[in-house]
């Protein structure tokens, strides 16, 4: 078969294609997730059950009331999900990678709500666990069973320092720009600030992407709470931690953004994971 073959800048020639050999391929799997030798699981902090104060300064209406929770043991990602991991569950969102986020270490980004929540559910097929979330109505099916993006609660309880109350997750100093990745030019490897951990080693709870949350985004309640989650259908959904490019007040444990759960994803915003310890593995 001859093809006619035009160069960009004009050029005109033809090649003559004399032979055709079809190869026989197989079809590209990824590996099953290993709950008790795949590092991301492993990579997981226990959060013993306790209770603190949540919300923040007076004069940051979203913030207040201040208000008692208690919340459930449960586990946390050490680190922000990377581009390697989420692209074992979606192999083509590697095509995102741009000079805001393109090593493998660097945290995911350009990823909705939406998506964040079927890579928990991924997570929780590899594992053997059943899933939380309905991926036709995004409805929460059983909020303990599984991976899935933290609560509000969950986040706050851990970057507080569990009942320590701390401003930021390495304390109640002033915001030291030393101690996380903020007003930056892009995403750092997860876990690149170590002195910025929470009090259990949690990395990364200030800056670098700020962090999905489960719930929809409502005012606080003033009422004392068990394990909240605001599953009552609004606009928004939740997002923690500032990121890279947020304003330093962004950092603060307390403080809270959001944006609509079919946001196609955007360059500030990535997530992190828990387990619910009712689904943790007995040796975890």
């Amino acid at each position: 078969q001859r093809l006619r073959m035009e160069h960009a800048e004009g050029d005109v020639g033809e090649v003559l294609i004399e032979r055709i050999d079809l190869v026989r391929s197989k079809p590209v799997t990824m590996p099953a997730l290993d709950r008790e030798h795949d590092p991301l699981t492993q990579n997981m902090v226990k959060m013993s059950a306790g209770s603190f104060m949540m919300g923040g300064e007076p004069g940051v209406p979203d913030e207040m009331p201040l208000h008692k929770v208690s919340i459930s043991a449960f586990e946390i990602g050490r680190l922000e999900v990377t581009n390697a991991e989420f692209e074992r569950f979606m192999p083509e969102h590697r095509k995102y990678r741009d000079e805001f986020s393109w090593r493998d270490s660097d945290p995911v980004i350009y990823v909705s709500w939406q998506q964040a929540a079927k890579y928990c559910n991924w997570l929780s097929i590899q594992a053997g666990l059943p899933t939380v979330y309905d991926e036709e109505t995004f409805a929460i099916k059983n909020i303990r069973s599984g991976y899935r993006l933290p609560t509000e609660a969950e986040w706050e309880y851990a970057a507080s320092g569990r009942g320590e109350g701390r401003v930021y997750p390495w304390g109640n100093a002033h915001f030291d720009p030393t101690l996380c990745n903020a007003n930056s030019r892009g995403t750092t490897p997860v876990g690149s600030y170590p002195a910025g951990a929470s009090r259990d080693g949690v990395m990364d709870m200030a800056g670098n992407v700020a962090e999905w949350c489960t719930d929809f985004f409502h005012p606080y309640s003033k009422d004392l709470e068990t394990d909240p989650c605001v599953l009552v259908q609004g606009e928004f959904r939740s997002i923690r931690g500032g990121s890279w490019g947020y304003y330093n007040k962004s950092q603060r444990v307390a403080d809270r953004e959001f944006n609509s759960q079919v946001y196609p994803g955007y360059y500030y915003i990535g997530f992190r994971i828990v387990l619910p310890a009712e689904a943790a593995l007995p040796n975890r």
